[in-house]
Formats: structure tokens, C-alpha cells, sequence
């Protein structure tokens, strides 16, 4: 086929789910130390948004954390009422206004 439509490169499954959280609203956002028990909230009251091969996690009129989507691993809780990101090493949780189910 000479004129078709080109094929999309294969993304991760990481990539697949923060794409698919794009323009989410969050309740909070965390930062998981070391402990599992030690978190910190670093933002509160924000949305997920993507930008130019960047996720982009903004509270207010702060951007709170961003990151290139190909440089992070994603995962959602068991729960369905977050997701979490690692990226270089550090754990960050982003807590929905409202699970999965109630999109």
C-alpha cells in the first residue's frame, strides 16, 4: 500500500494509561518516600493533563510535576482511585476526584 495511513508506533502500556487519564482531575498528589508509610502531599485540588510528549500534573496555578511520558512507569491502584508514577526512582501518587467507575 502505497498511500495508506501510516501505522502508530506501538506505546507502552505505561504510556497507555496516562494518555488515557489525560484531562482527569485530582484531589490530591502525593510523594512516597522511602517508607511505605511516609507520604507528602504536594499538591492538592489539580488536573492531568499532556503536553508535547509530557504529562502534566498542575495545582492551581502551580504545575506541580512533569515529566516526559517515556521516561515514566504508571500503574494504577488496586482500587481505581489513583495512579501511580514513577519517575527516576520516585514514587508520586496522584488521587482521583472520582474512581474509574464514576468517569
Amino acid at each position: 500500500m502505497l498511500f495508506g495511513k501510516k501505522k502508530n508506533k506501538a506505546r507502552s502500556p505505561s504510556a497507555e494509561l496516562i494518555l488515557s487519564r489525560h484531562g482527569r482531575e485530582i484531589k490530591y498528589m502525593t510523594r512516597r518516600g522511602a517508607a511505605a508509610a511516609d507520604e507528602t502531599i504536594i499538591g492538592k485540588d489539580g488536573v492531568i493533563n499532556i503536553v508535547e510528549n509530557e504529562l502534566v500534573i498542575s495545582c492551581g496555578n502551580d504545575i506541580i510535576f512533569r515529566a516526559p511520558i517515556d521516561r515514566l512507569q504508571a500503574y494504577e491502584l488496586m482500587n481505581l482511585s489513583g495512579i501511580n508514577l514513577v519517575f527516576e526512582g520516585v514514587s508520586y501518587v496522584a488521587y482521583y476526584t472520582k474512581g474509574i467507575e464514576n468517569k
